[in-house]
């Protein structure tokens, strides 16, 4: 699932869903090893291969293995960074509203985030 709920589902209260935007989720491996963003690439020191497989199927095009896995809420290398989205997660769960996460691979088409979004929250 692509939804990170920070509470339970209930009815009668407006949730907060937080999308982060271009390059905000962090993407990992099957195995949980971030591939983007990691500090070195933050630093400028080194480039991933992010590219997705140029192939398409039936009008889609091919996954690759990396995974949406949480949204990227600071960078940070010997003790000085930025914040990204941490503080509004904070402050979102923070709240008496329901927050929720929507983690997305935006390498992708826009549209198959759209549908995903769709089918988490419906």
């Amino acid at each position: 699932k692509f939804l990170k709920m920070s509470k339970p589902k209930s009815k009668g209260h407006v949730p907060i869903i937080t999308i982060p935007g271009f390059k905000g989720s962090v993407l990992s491996t099957p195995e949980g090893k971030p591939v983007w963003l990691t500090r070195r690439m933050a630093l400028g020191l080194s480039t991933p291969a992010l590219s997705l497989p140029m192939q398409w199927r039936d009008g889609v095009q091919e996954r690759d293995d990396l995974l949406p896995t949480h949204t990227l809420k600071k960078v940070s290398f010997l003790g000085v960074g930025a914040d990204v989205y941490g503080p509004w997660l904070m402050s979102a769960k923070s709240l008496s509203h329901y927050a929720y996460e929507f983690v997305w691979d935006w390498r992708r088409s826009m549209r198959e985030g759209r549908v995903a979004l769709s089918c988490e929250i419906s």
